[in-house]
């Protein structure tokens, strides 16, 4: 069933649900992949608790003379005084961390603006096609 809508000069057919018709159920226990903001501050949030949790502890370390880094002694793992997350620390983390890191953050959103306009573009697809066709003559 089709319903006409005149527009000026033109007419526009809008579709119409028919009537009576049964729609599709949506499962109810249909599982979506949460947003990665959503997963990034669960997990810091898990990481915040797990220091209540789990029992605070070091390995001794000495210098390594021929990579010239601080290496991990083994068998020398001992309790250390337990200093846990505060949930005002783990928030203050979160732009900390996003400050240190902030020249490969950079990168990374230019780099895929880079891409995102290739893509656009469509140089990246004809590359490509030109690429496979001028192989395809190789054959096996």
């Amino acid at each position: 069933m089709v319903a006409q809508v005149r527009l000026g000069p033109a007419s526009y057919q809008k579709p119409q649900r028919p009537r009576g018709g049964r729609r599709k159920k949506r499962s109810l226990l249909k599982l979506r992949f949460p947003h990665p903001l959503a997963l990034l501050v669960g997990f810091i949030v898990l990481a915040a608790v797990m220091t209540y949790v789990l029992p605070a502890g070091q390995f001794d370390r000495r210098d390594d003379p021929a990579t010239g880094r601080r290496v991990v002694v083994a068998g020398t793992y001992h309790a250390v005084p337990q200093a846990p997350v505060t949930p005002f620390q783990a928030v203050v983390a979160i732009p900390r961390g996003m400050a240190a890191a902030a020249s490969i953050i950079f990168l990374v959103f230019l780099i895929g603006g880079a891409f995102g306009v290739v893509d656009q573009t469509g140089a990246l697809r004809r590359g490509v096609a030109w690429m496979v066709r001028r192989l395809e003559r190789r054959g096996s």
